[in-house]
């Protein structure tokens, strides 16, 4: 009888453990599901919200950019005019987007930073063919400026032979770009894009009319000359390296000194000032000395890597 009392025991224990196991199974599968589902709730969630501000990103951009051409295309010189005709614009549609991001569940506001007078740079010469956006030949041109961005769209079709259009730049390298006829005859859909600069004169064919004097690109592709070419130097750089970079290449370089901000002993945020600092004395004809003198950044820079080049 103890024999088998023992082995009920046991069995009896058996079955408590395996009723155990299967409960632990059990809540780590409702875990496991529950943990899935929150996350893709939460990615869903996320995915969502992304997508409604994203909506707002496009309707503040749209719409302010839509307010600024309303400005600037009403036919008047003042610039008081302008800017309150902007203001009025911007005062309603703020209010709307305001409105339309909170039903869409995204708490939002919109502000306007400031206003500052720019400048419009157009053509005054109407026997080109080139007018504005009211057909009129007769525009202002603004002298002493400097663009962000300058593109042409051109018929190539309307191009004549002997009528070529010239526009001249100057950012450092003064060069006339030549918009002009390639053909024997009065016009057609032959044209080409010449660059004339001091000891080159390089051409690209013009096919679609899309001049991108910014990005230096005829149709899409790259230009020969159209646009700078900005010389990077990299490898080992740092800020004592900086005087030697610019006695050698000018100033308009790029410095890719990776090693030489992040490495430095500070963190890199003190390596960002040594570096600009090294700039800022090495263009003003300041020795980094004198510049590390004023600017413990640049101090602990030079004293880690010197002044000379890796070797």
């Amino acid at each position: 009888m103890a024999d088998v009392s023992r082995r009920r025991d046991r069995a009896q224990l058996l079955l408590v453990g395996a009723l155990a196991l299967a409960v632990v199974f059990l809540s780590l599968s409702l875990l496991l599901n529950s943990v899935i589902y929150t996350e893709n709730l939460a990615t869903r969630q996320t995915h969502a919200d992304a997508e409604r501000a994203q909506r707002l990103h496009t309707g503040v951009v749209g719409g302010l950019s839509g307010a600024i051409e309303y400005a600037n295309g009403r036919d008047t010189a003042s610039f008081a005019d302008r800017r309150d005709a902007y203001q009025n614009a911007t005062d309603a549609l703020i209010s709307t987007l305001g409105n339309y991001s909170a039903t869409d569940g995204v708490a939002a506001s919109v502000e306007r930073d400031g206003l500052h007078e720019g400048t419009r740079i157009v053509g005054n010469d109407s026997s080109t063919g080139m007018v504005d956006r009211t057909g009129s030949g007769d525009w202002t041109v603004a002298t002493d400026s400097t663009v962000r961005a300058f593109r042409l769209d051109v018929n190539v079709s309307s191009v004549d032979a002997g009528d070529d259009v010239r526009i001249t730049l100057d950012d450092g390298t003064p060069r006339d770009v030549v918009v002009e006829d390639t053909t024997d005859g009065d016009s057609g859909d032959d044209a080409r894009v010449r660059i004339e600069s001091p000891g080159t004169d390089p051409t690209c064919t013009l096919s679609d009319g899309r001049i991108d004097l910014t990005a230096g690109t005829v149709d899409g592709e790259y230009c020969h000359g159209l646009a700078d070419v900005l010389p990077m130097a990299s490898g080992g750089l740092h800020p004592g390296l900086v005087p030697a970079l610019i006695d050698a290449l000018g100033t308009n370089i790029g410095v890719q000194a990776g090693g030489g901000v992040h490495g430095h002993p500070d963190g890199t945020h003190a390596g960002a000032t040594a570096l600009r600092r090294a700039v800022e004395a090495a263009t003003a004809g300041e020795s980094l000395e004198t510049a590390a003198a004023e600017t413990p950044e640049l101090a602990t820079a030079m004293e880690k890597w010197g002044t000379d080049s890796p070797r």
